[in-house]
């Protein structure tokens, strides 16, 4: 008569949050060919992986592991537009409106941009006179390469406008942006844009004194004044309305 010793294992099995408790009799004999699985004992059918091969799973893992490390290393930033420029243009004589005409060069080379943010806002420490400027715009063709800011110019209160004597950054975001490498420049308008001069120092500008006018004929008026000599010096031109 033969006997198989029988050995039960108690095994606990963390499953859905908590343990369970299995309980299975096990022959001696098949407890080396057995594999816990699903809370019970299978049988493991084939061979053992050998230690070769376990090696070689293991430099496998490894190297993916260092290349994933690389390809973040190695991943190139979005290329930056140059030459970016900005010019002051006359919108509106009468309503003595200004806009900023701002045109740069976009990348031809490296990886090259899905599109761009445009940036203009004023920098506060100007001048009081200078009013606050906080104009963005997002710009999805890639070969854009100008804008006119503020596109529309309206005598509606706090919409973006653009002042003499007055400084502003200009700034444009290649996209994807990586949160730090943009192309900008600082850029101060200067007193005098086309026929247009700045009003800043209106308060300061002096009153024409003893007016006098004759008239020469149906069309031809003559008209004269009087400045101090001080005001002569401040005042550059004197325009008749």
């Amino acid at each position: 008569m033969m006997y198989m010793t029988t050995r039960v294992l108690r095994v606990f099995v963390v499953a859905n949050g908590g343990v369970t408790k299995v309980t299975q009799a096990v022959p001696q004999n098949k407890r080396r060919n057995l594999v816990c699985a699903d809370g019970g004992w299978q049988t493991m059918r084939g061979a053992r992986p050998t230690a070769a091969a376990a090696a070689a799973a293991e430099a496998t893992a490894g190297v993916a592991s260092i290349a994933g490390q690389d390809n973040k290393i190695i991943t190139e930033p979005v290329a930056l537009v140059t030459n970016l420029q900005v010019h002051p243009m006359v919108h509106d004589k009468k309503a003595r409106t200004l806009q900023l005409n701002i045109s740069w060069t976009v990348p031809q080379e490296g990886r090259l941009p899905k599109g761009y943010f445009l940036k203009v806002k004023s920098i506060n420490d100007s001048h009081e006179y200078c009013e606050i400027m906080d104009f963005m715009e997002d710009i999805n063709n890639t070969m854009t390469s100008w804008a006119v800011v503020p596109p529309e110019v309206t005598n509606v209160k706090n919409d973006p406008r653009v002042m003499q004597e007055c400084c502003y950054n200009i700034r444009v975001e290649s996209q994807p942006y990586d949160g730090r490498r943009a192309a900008e420049v600082n850029y101060t308008i200067p007193e005098r844009v086309g026929e247009l001069w700045s009003c800043r120092r209106k308060a300061l500008l002096p009153v024409p004194r003893d007016v006098q006018v004759s008239v020469i004929d149906s069309g031809t008026a003559h008209v004269s004044w009087t400045l101090d000599a001080s005001a002569a010096r401040i005042a550059r031109n004197i325009s008749l309305t």
